[in-house]
């Protein structure tokens, strides 16, 4: 008895972290949209998309996400839609922490005519 509810505890515990990270990112990101359409692009920066919380988050989710392919084993061949669908995010999370940790900001600056 004393195992079955440490096994239950394991899972419903790693599923609320989960739970609990993808509206944490969810809320998160909305903030951000608003405080960027009320106070600017580098406001939102400084306050979200750049402190250290949203980068732990993002590694939350991702360590959650691997997680989950381990767990379910979804490299057999017929969870393999779940499995393309999992690793398409880890591949997006991957994109997005390279573009942050080595892109550059810059301006576009475009000299001609706009069709209409």
């Amino acid at each position: 008895m004393h195992e079955i509810y440490k096994t239950d505890f394991r899972r419903d515990y790693f599923h609320r972290v989960y739970a609990h990270s993808c509206l944490s990112f969810a809320v998160s990101i909305g903030f951000a949209t608003f405080i960027e359409n009320d106070f600017g692009s580098e406001t939102a920066w400084a306050l979200v998309y750049g402190a250290r919380w949203f980068e732990i988050l993002w590694i939350l989710l991702a360590i959650n996400l691997v997680g989950n392919i381990i767990k379910y084993k979804m490299w057999q061949p017929k969870k393999l839609p779940a499995f393309i669908f999992h690793v398409s995010f880890l591949i997006i999370f991957l994109g997005a922490a390279l573009t942050r940790y080595t892109g550059y900001e810059g301006d576009f600056a475009y000299k001609g005519k706009f069709r209409e």
